[in-house]
């Protein structure tokens, strides 16, 4: 681990945290703590839970002994997505203290993030198609275990 790594990872962690406490905001969701002690939990949260996929998605690899060829590959989407939460930290920063009273500017905001990280994963498949064709097995048991499946849970939790 790189101080550079770790950065990355603060960047993503806070942007996604602050996109939910984005989302908290316009949903107009009730908190029983101060907005500062909400962040620092779902911080928390996030960071938590891209650890544990992160090692897990480590383990997969290695129980499967696809460790040399999809560690790289790992490697590659972390940074891609870092990247764009990166671009989009400014942007989700001067919405929240602007006063985040415009809900279309978010979903503007949530919906540009979300083609950002289609773009990367798109990027990722087009540089290593000839990896991923030669194991298509594990590349679709990695899409729905560690990124469908996580999605799906979340947003039933929300909803």
């Amino acid at each position: 681990l790189s101080f550079f790594n770790l950065s990355l990872f603060f960047f993503q962690v806070c942007c996604i945290a602050l996109l939910v406490i984005s989302f908290m905001r316009v949903k107009n969701i009730e908190l029983w703590l101060r907005e500062g002690q909400v962040f620092g939990l779902i911080l928390l949260a996030v960071s938590t839970g891209l650890i544990l996929k992160t090692l897990s998605l480590l383990a997969m690899t290695f129980i499967l002994g696809i460790e040399k060829i999809y560690t790289g590959l790992l490697a590659y989407l972390f940074n891609y997505l870092a990247v764009a939460s990166m671009v989009f930290l400014p942007i989700i920063f001067y919405y929240i203290f602007k006063g985040a009273e415009n809900a279309a500017f978010f979903w503007w905001i949530l919906g540009s993030y979300g083609a950002s990280v289609l773009i990367c994963w798109s990027v990722l498949v087009f540089k290593n198609k000839t990896l991923l064709v030669n194991n298509l097995f594990y590349f679709i048991l990695y899409l729905c275990t560690f990124e469908i499946a996580p999605l799906v849970i979340i947003f039933k939790a929300l909803a």
